[in-house]
């Protein structure tokens, strides 16, 4: 008899602490990414990877963040295999932006990029009709690709902004086309002598986003609790001080800033300050 007990006392105890830990786990949002450093790498870490931590934990959130080839991710997230995508719908066809809700979560400064000793004079840009003749690289899957064959823009795509500084180092083209802080990264990793060669020129900002699709209940919630905790990173400054971990400190373009936080940065990157600090194998300052 006693044995009996026994047993309906271990198997009672075991439903309660399972019940127990199903009502107090914790709530996840599934979010894809692409490979693009320092905002995301092949290991779902990254700038933005450490802005969508910070904001979902706000809330009691926890982001489950996966690294995909972009068209996968997109599909993903029409397929509902996962909540969320970024950078959003920077990448989304006009039919799939109506099935879209997003909240923008940062802006890209896109530069042209140039080797001043490939390039003697210096560029001043106007508009991209002036860039004919020019030989570009581009990343493939560029959302910019319609602007340029409109121009009739003599591009080459490439795979990633390590092929496009080298390119542009060698001579095969004569500017790159990239995300400034993505760009100067590359750089410092893979000419780390010769930083005062290259220049550019700002000629768009992009704001990225978080996007869900419309279609999916879970993916509405978790875009309304990230607004949430957004906000309350924005405001108490931890917004401010992951994007430092990136740029540096007080070093942070205001292109590079979402409407409301243009206050906190600078007209023009110190690249001197920039090129200082110990990096990480992505980007991120060694504290």
């Amino acid at each position: 008899m006693q044995t009996v007990i026994r047993i309906l006392m271990i198997l009672a105890c075991f439903y309660i602490e399972t019940a127990f830990s199903s009502l107090y786990a914790q709530e996840t949002v599934s979010i894809a990414v692409h490979n693009y450093p320092p905002f995301y790498n092949e290991e779902a870490t990254g700038l933005m990877t450490e802005v969508y931590d910070a904001a979902f934990d706000r809330v009691g959130i926890k982001a489950s963040i996966t690294t995909y080839p972009i068209k996968r991710g997109i599909s993903y997230l029409f397929e509902n295999k996962v909540d969320a995508f970024s950078p959003g719908h920077i990448f989304f066809s006009e039919d799939l932006k109506k099935k879209a809700e997003w909240e923008n979560s940062f802006v890209v400064v896109l530069v042209m990029t140039y080797y001043k000793p490939k390039l003697q004079k210096k560029l001043v840009f106007r508009s991209l009709s002036e860039l004919k003749g020019y030989r570009i690289a581009i990343l493939v899957n560029s959302p910019y690709f319609e602007e340029y064959k409109k121009y009739n823009l003599t591009v080459f795509p490439v795979q990633t902004p390590q092929q496009m500084m080298r390119m542009l180092k060698a001579g095969h083209v004569d500017l790159s086309v990239n995300a400034l802080l993505s760009g100067l990264l590359v750089i410092k990793k893979e000419f780390p002598d010769e930083w005062e060669n290259f220049d550019y020129f700002a000629w768009d900002l992009l704001p990225c986003s978080l996007a869900i699709n419309k279609e999916n209940p879970t993916g509405l919630k978790r875009l309304e609790q990230f607004r949430m905790g957004f906000e309350q990173i924005k405001k108490d400054g931890t917004y401010i001080r992951i994007l430092e971990k990136y740029w540096g400190k007080n070093n942070i373009p205001k292109g590079a800033l979402l409407p409301g936080l243009v206050p906190f940065g600078i007209d023009h990157v110190d690249f001197e300050s920039f090129y200082k600090p110990q990096r990480n194998e992505w980007g991120r300052i060694i504290e």
